[in-house]
């Protein structure tokens, strides 16, 4: 697994999630913002016009024993807010980025 800047993520992996595989401190980030009083999650960097297209899932669940399976939602193109209270009641959340298939 070629790796040049030594941040545990692969090249190949870097160039699906938008990030500069020769740069440790570029990476892919999942937070929770809010916005008029609703908390998002929300994703850096955003590919909204990257070439080419991403799309991402949010992954949850209640107990991290249990693993993550199949995302409560799927297929969503770069750039949009998802409401933390739509992911409930899940506790623990993963972002995953696809390139866009067509």
């Amino acid at each position: 697994m070629d790796d040049s800047d030594a941040d545990g993520m692969a090249t190949w992996e870097e160039y699906l999630a938008g990030t500069n595989p020769t740069n440790a401190l570029s990476r892919f980030k999942a937070d929770i913002i809010e916005k008029n009083g609703i908390a998002y999650i929300h994703w850096v960097p955003d590919l909204t016009n990257a070439l080419p297209a991403r799309t991402y899932a949010i992954h949850g669940v209640t107990n991290l024993a249990e693993g993550f399976t199949s995302g409560p939602v799927t297929n969503l193109p770069a750039g949009t807010p998802v409401p933390l209270k739509s992911l409930m009641p899940n506790r623990f959340l993963k972002v995953r980025v696809d390139l866009e298939q067509h």
